[in-house]
C-alpha cells in the first residue's frame, strides 16, 4: 500500500493538532507504519476490533482455506483504491465522490474490525450528502488517518 505522500499537502493538520508539529495525516510512523498523525481521539482505540477478528477466523477455523488472509489481502487492495480515490475527491472539492467513496469504504471496513475507520466513513458521508464543504477538512483527515492504522494493522496481521 502507497503511503498518500499528496494527502500530507491537501490534509494538512490544523497547527496543533499534531503530534509534530506539522507532521500531517502521516504523523511520525513508528516502526509498523502506524501514523502518530493529528489527534482526533480516536488514537488510543485498536485500529482492528479482535471481537469482529475473532468471528472471521470462526468461518475457517483451521485456516486451511485461508479466508482472514484472503479477506485482508482484498480488504488491503480496495483500501488504497478507496482512499485514492478519497485524495483525487478532496483536490477537486468533489463532495459527492467524497461521500460516495466513504459510502463505498464504510461496509468493508466495519466487516473486517476497522470500526473506528468505518464510524469516519459514515461521517463523511453524511456531511457530503449535506453538502457540507467543510467536510474535506477535519472530518477527511480523520478517515484518512484511520485508513492508514487499519491498512498498517492489516499489513502487520498479513505479515505474521
Amino acid at each position: 500500500m502507497r503511503h498518500f505522500a499528496p494527502m500530507l499537502t491537501l490534509l494538512r493538520c490544523p497547527p496543533g493538532t499534531s503530534a509534530e508539529a506539522g507532521a500531517g495525516v502521516h504523523g511520525a510512523a513508528g516502526r509498523d507504519g502506524a501514523s502518530a498523525g493529528c489527534s482526533h481521539g480516536e488514537g488510543s482505540r485498536e485500529p482492528l476490533d479482535p471481537a469482529t477478528l475473532a468471528k472471521l477466523r470462526q468461518l475457517d477455523p483451521d485456516g486451511e482455506r485461508h479466508f482472514l488472509p484472503k479477506v485482508l489481502q482484498a480488504y488491503e487492495r480496495s483500501l488504497e483504491r478507496h482512499l485514492t480515490a478519497l485524495e483525487e475527491a478532496a483536490a477537486a472539492g468533489d463532495l459527492p465522490r467524497a461521500g460516495a467513496q466513504a459510502h463505498a469504504l464504510k461496509s468493508s471496513s466495519a466487516s473486517i474490525g476497522a470500526l473506528a475507520l468505518a464510524a469516519a466513513c459514515a461521517d463523511v458521508e453524511r456531511r457530503a450528502r449535506a453538502a457540507d464543504a467543510t467536510v474535506l477538512g477535519a472530518p477527511l483527515r480523520t478517515l484518512v488517518e484511520e485508513g492508514l492504522r487499519a491498512g498498517a494493522a492489516v499489513r502487520a496481521m498479513l505479515a505474521s
